[in-house]
């Protein structure tokens, strides 16, 4: 009874949709020898009776997994990350490494599932021909670099990106300059990292942290007075190769009432100091006001 039903309702079709499976065409091409009487087809399942209605429902079950395959694969190519060819450039040793996965969805959705997973998004911008691609990362890693380097210490940190494919294949490394970092506030998880392409004579603005040293013998401070910091990073126009993780400021000499300036920081050899107002205060060395 199947045999003569098969050959009246969908002859051939079976075969040929096992034959290309992996075809959307040939699928639809099936579906449509069986849409003609698909309720001829159901009716006579229903009414087979033992093996008969077994190897029905079990010939259907086929069909309908062959489709969700091809569906899958289908979205999986539509979805792929675009391939990326990396550029030649000079990279020093010793950079602290970030490794990343290309992806290719992106959105408010597809972001909170990632960080469900432990995934960080990230974003690789200024590429060659102005080109970006979306970024994989691990949160465990991110949230290292933040504690080793700091929240502003890792903006101005020259590092190195092992780039992967989506199945995790290696493509290549890049000498990359974090640009923006974003922290959840209640979870303090990290949950984008935005990654700026840096060959080493390519110039990008930095802001690079001070770092104070000398406050101990400072006389404004044994007379009682404080460091205010009031800038904790000085923005800079630097060549690649020039970037610095931090600027010294030597103290030591600093009576109450002083002030260190924007003017008055030396700036890296090859770069240029990138503020609107120069006079604004960078440390002061403050007083105690009022009291008993």
């Amino acid at each position: 009874m199947l045999a003569a039903l098969s050959q009246q309702l969908w002859p051939g079709a079976a075969r040929a949709l096992v034959q290309s499976a992996a075809s959307s065409s040939a699928w639809q091409q099936a579906a449509w020898a069986l849409g003609g009487s698909g309720s001829a087809c159901s009716s006579a399942c229903s009414s087979s009776s033992g093996s008969g209605a077994a190897a029905c429902s079990s010939t259907r079950r086929a069909f309908s997994n062959a489709a969700a395959s091809t569906s899958q694969q289908e979205q999986q190519q539509q979805h792929a990350a675009p391939p990326l060819e990396i550029p030649e450039h000079e990279m020093e040793d010793g950079l602290p490494v970030v490794t990343a996965r290309l992806r290719a969805l992106d959105g408010t959705n597809h972001c909170s599932k990632m960080r469900r997973r432990g995934r960080t998004p990230g974003l690789l911008f200024s590429l060659p021909g102005e080109r970006h691609v979306l970024l994989d990362l691990e949160t465990k890693e991110a949230a290292a670099h933040v504690r080793n380097f700091g929240r502003n210490g890792l903006l101005a940190r020259v590092m190195r990106l092992e780039l992967r494919d989506a199945e995790g294949q290696p493509l290549g490394a890049l000498r990359v300059l974090p640009k923006a970092v974003h922290i959840n506030s209640s979870t303090l998880a990290v949950e984008n990292l935005r990654l700026m392409y840096l060959p080493r004579d390519r110039t990008a603005l930095v802001p690079i942290p001070v770092s104070i040293w000398g406050e101990e013998s400072a006389p404004g401070v044994r007379g009682g007075g404080w460091l205010h910091v009031v800038n904790r990073t000085v923005p800079f126009a630097c060549p690649g190769w020039a970037v610095l993780p931090a600027i010294e400021l030597d103290v030591r000499r600093m009576n109450a009432n002083d002030v260190i300036r924007y003017s008055d920081v030396p700036p890296p050899p090859g770069c240029a100091l990138r503020v609107k107002d120069a006079s604004q205060p960078v440390v002061r060395c403050a007083v105690k006001v009022g009291g008993e």
